[in-house]
């Protein structure tokens, strides 16, 4: 048996509703802390899903008992909004990508050199992609950490890792107390992706009058998780007679928010971790970002969104096969809903004519939104006199 073969299951990565996971390091901050005293608070981050992700992490503290220190061990101020260098976002994303398509190539080959070779690739990406970390800057570094880490894959099943670490100091417990309990909570912000596909009918025989042996038939699709917070539930299928011998395929997307946080407009995660913040018709929005049946002729691209309206740009004018609405999709309170996705009428190919016979193809789709989800611990202030 060729080493290749490790590798060509990838299909439990692409299993659970976690993206992002995090939570305080042990005595990171400790249960107590003396007034006027230094201590640190440090975070495991870790992505437990199938999908590169990048983001922010922002500390909220009570000011008037603790603060985050600067370089000088004084505490620092937070005037201005946290910024980052999309250029420099945009490569480390690049650089993921190709680190997907070389393990792609990878489970496809039988030869250990090549094999060997690409592993080799992979790791030089990832340094790549470290030194660009360190290259992001942040205005407050002491309160807003910006992220990235690399999904699970064959070639990192634990999916990326790392701590945060933000130096902070006790500031008084009070003039009449003993002691004060302080909280910190630690919020989240990042993008994620949610991907689909799999082998569906085609079934052109919708009255059941013809009989083609061994044919396939439409059936509705139940999904239990894709490596993310955001679901694909059930993908129901429905063939459209035109009545001029062709039929109109359409699909009804179910999915539903399974992560422990919320999902946001992916445009604006910044906000969601910064002083900015997010209005209200930022919440569960989710953009379907491309559709897919049979081959790259019968796609939907999304052309983007308009702020002002909450509506695609130009839906019906981009040269796309295939209409989807509504885009974006805004979540229900139960953080669930669906999109409906059809062929074009004037798409009379020979494919969908009555007289083919029913037939198997690939569905492909691809869902982007943001994510946030918070975790807090508390500090208790005591007093160095009493």
């Amino acid at each position: 048996m060729s080493s290749s073969s490790l590798y060509r299951n990838n299909e439990e990565f692409w299993e659970g509703s976690d993206g992002l996971v995090f939570d305080f390091v042990d005595e990171n901050p400790p249960e107590m802390v003396f007034e006027d005293t230094p201590f640190s608070v440090a975070l495991d981050v870790a992505n437990q899903g199938a999908h590169t992700l990048t983001g922010f992490i922002t500390l909220s503290i009570e000011e008037d008992y603790m603060c985050l220190v600067d370089d000088n061990n004084e505490c620092s101020t937070f005037d201005a909004v946290d910024v980052y260098t999309t250029s420099v976002k945009d490569r480390i994303e690049s650089y993921y990508a190709e680190i997907d398509s070389y393990s792609a190539t990878i489970a496809a080959l039988d030869d250990d050199d090549e094999i060997e070779n690409l592993k080799d690739k992979i790791q030089e990406v990832r340094k790549n992609i470290e030194a660009l970390k360190d290259s992001v800057p942040i205005a407050h570094p002491y309160k807003t950490k910006w992220f990235s880490l690399e999904g699970k894959s064959i070639f990192n099943y634990n999916g990326g890792t790392d701590v945060l670490e933000y130096k902070a100091k006790a500031k008084s417990a009070g003039r009449l107390s003993e002691e004060h309990e302080v909280t910190v909570v630690a919020t989240a912000c990042y993008d994620y992706t949610t991907k689909w596909n799999q082998e569906i009918c085609i079934d052109t025989d919708i009255n059941k009058m013809n009989i083609f042996e061994g044919a396939c038939e439409a059936t509705d699709i139940s999904l239990t998780s894709q490596g993310a917070p955001l679901t694909i539930t059930k993908i129901e299928s429905h063939m459209i007679p035109t009545g001029t011998g062709y039929i109109r395929p359409m699909f009804t997307i179910y999915v539903q928010n399974k992560g422990n946080g919320k999902v946001i407009n992916k445009e604006k995660i910044e906000h969601a971790c910064t002083s900015t913040g997010l209005s209200s018709k930022d919440y569960n929005m989710v953009f379907l970002k491309e559709f897919m049946l049979s081959n790259d002729q019968l796609v939907y691209d999304f052309n983007g969104y308009d702020p002002t309206t909450g509506k695609e740009i130009n839906p019906d004018g981009d040269g796309d096969t295939i209409t989807c609405k509504p885009n974006p999709l805004i979540l229900e309170n139960n953080g669930k809903d669906y999109i409906t996705c059809i062929v074009n009428e004037d798409i009379e190919w020979d494919m969908f004519s009555l007289e083919q016979a029913p037939y198997s193809t690939t569905l492909a789709m691809q869902f982007d939104y943001g994510y946030t989800l918070s975790q807090s611990e508390q500090i208790t202030i005591k007093r160095l006199l009493s």
